[in-house]
C-alpha cells in the first residue's frame, strides 16, 4: 500500500505482470470533480472534448491543461482506463459474456475492448478472467 502511494511499482520476481485491484485515487478538485463523476457514471457515452470544456466553462485548451493537471492524462486515456477498470471488475465477478462486458464498460465492441484491455493490462480479457475470476472453480 505504501509503495502504491509513493507511485513505485512493488517488485515481483519472474515474468508475471503486477496487477493492482484499483489504482490509488487522485484528488479531484474544483470544477472538474463533478465532470469526472459524470464521465465515470456514463462511460458508454461519447465524451467530446469541446462538450466537456463547455460543461466546465473553459476553453478547450485550458480544459485540456487543467484535466491533465488533475488526472495526469488526457480525457481519452482517462476514459479508456476507466472503461478497462469496469471491464476488469465485470470479468472478475462472473460469467457475463465478453460482448456484454464490452457494452457495459462503454467500449461498444468486443474488438475495441480487446485492444484497449491488452494495451493497458498486457493480457486478453479471457486470460484476465481465467486468472482473476472470483467465482468458484
Amino acid at each position: 500500500m505504501v509503495a502504491r502511494r509513493l507511485v513505485m511499482a512493488p517488485h515481483r520476481q519472474g515474468g508475471q505482470a503486477q496487477f493492482v485491484e484499483t489504482p490509488v485515487a487522485r484528488v479531484h478538485e474544483g470544477k472538474l470533480a463533478p465532470l469526472l463523476e459524470n464521465m465515470q457514471a456514463d462511460l458508454g457515452r461519447e465524451h467530446r472534448i469541446i462538450d466537456l470544456a463547455e460543461a466546465v466553462g473553459m476553453s478547450t485548451r485550458t480544459f485540456l491543461r487543467r484535466f491533465h493537471d488533475v488526472t495526469g492524462t488526457t480525457p481519452g486515456e482517462w476514459l479508456a482506463n476507466a472503461r478497462v477498470d469496469v471491464a476488469k471488475q465485470l470479468l472478475e465477478e462472473g460469467q457475463v459474456s465478453i460482448k456484454r462486458i464490452a457494452l457495459a464498460a462503454g467500449f461498444g465492441s468486443v474488438e475495441t475492448l480487446r485492444h484497449h484491455f491488452r494495451t493497458r493490462v498486457g493480457i486478453s480479457p479471457g486470460e484476465y478472467r481465467e486468472q482473476f475470476s472470483r467465482r468458484p472453480a
